[in-house]
């Protein structure tokens, strides 16, 4: 147990975590589609297990941080293979800079519009095209801010960049409360 605890307080005992842990979440993002499970398994188990490792070791509030913001540039260039939701964000991002509200019209009625960027193939790709959209209207910014591209592997790392902003601000915000409440900053890594 020694032994153990005194590893998690070198550097090798923090950094060798992050770097499986990096590696396993590249390898996820960049390697597998959505049906490959048995494939995923191991390096999700093992991503994992390497959080696990990077939590308990001895850490500030800003190293976290910069780990945390490290694995998230990592994953911009990654097209998100392990979800089709992407295809929805796109098609409500568009809807909304042709100035159609994605709460108030079908995909199934928008494709006979001719709304550049909007056909069959992308609609076939939804997961969900007889219904209306289910995103709130922040995350509808997002989609309209990425789709402003025109194109969705640009929309998708445009709103991948949004997405990590936000999470460092609140990040920041979260330590700001917990300390103004007496409980540890630390107990924000969990989250981030």
């Amino acid at each position: 147990m020694q032994l153990k605890e005194n590893f998690l307080k070198t550097k090798l005992g923090v950094y060798l975590p992050f770097l499986i842990l990096a590696f396993c979440l590249w390898y996820l993002a960049y390697s597998f589609d959505q049906d490959d499970f048995f494939n995923i398994l191991p390096f999700y188990t093992l991503a994992f297990a390497a959080w696990i490792f990077v939590m308990r070791a001895d850490l500030r509030i800003n190293q976290i941080l910069w780990m945390g913001i490290l694995l998230r540039l990592g994953l911009i260039g990654s097209f998100p293979s392990l979800s089709d939701d992407i295809y929805r964000f796109f098609w409500d991002g568009t809807l909304i800079i042709q100035g159609l509200s994605p709460y108030g019209i079908l995909p199934s009625d928008v494709v006979s519009l001719g709304i550049p960027n909007l056909d069959q193939t992308l609609y076939n790709q939804l997961n969900s095209p007889s219904y209306y959209t289910i995103y709130p209207p922040i995350n509808q910014l997002y989609f309209a801010l990425g789709s402003i591209a025109k194109n969705i592997s640009l929309a998708t790392v445009i709103m991948k960049c949004l997405i990590i902003l936000t999470e460092v601000i609140g990040y920041i915000f979260i330590i700001k409360i917990l300390k103004q409440n007496g409980l540890k900053p630390i107990l924000s890594s969990f989250i981030f």
